[in-house]
């Protein structure tokens, strides 16, 4: 369920749908509002889905940083729950190997480089993963190298 969560965590691209995605500008404190509003709204459909606490609790603090820096809440360090440090890890990554309109998709081995603020424990192991040839293939028939 969580790789499913992954995938819909932005409820189909909440910021998307507003046309944020597509900016190239920076956002104003209006956009940048209702974007730091997602996690909250996210947690909040998939709640009316019957996701899991464990689930939910991911989704709601997935843009929380180790420092206390994030949102919603300003959690720090094992504060934030393992399952939002996961999806953390994977939302940037996600992010990274993507092309923006300000900016072209990163190659995966820059996108790892440049993810260096992240619970280092579950980077490691997501740093394993990228580099498995399972994922490698997988990256590769979606044309992501």
């Amino acid at each position: 369920p969580f790789a499913l969560v992954f995938g819909n965590h932005d409820h189909e691209g909440l910021t998307h749908k507003c046309g944020f995605e597509e900016k190239e500008a920076k956002l104003n404190i209006d956009e940048l509002r209702y974007v730091r509003l997602h996690p909250s709204l996210g947690y909040a459909i998939l709640k009316e889905h019957g996701y899991t606490k464990e689930i939910l609790t991911a989704v709601l603090y997935h843009h929380e940083n180790a420092d206390g820096s994030g949102y919603p809440n300003n959690l720090k360090g094992e504060e934030i729950p393992l399952g939002a440090r996961i999806l953390r890890v994977c939302d940037a990554f996600g992010a990274l190997i993507a092309n923006r309109p300000y900016r072209s998709a990163f190659d995966i081995e820059t996108a790892i480089s440049i993810m260096i603020d992240f619970d280092m424990r579950v980077f490691l192991t997501f740093q394993k993963v990228t580099q498995s040839e399972d994922m490698k293939n997988m990256l590769t028939r979606l044309g992501i190298s």
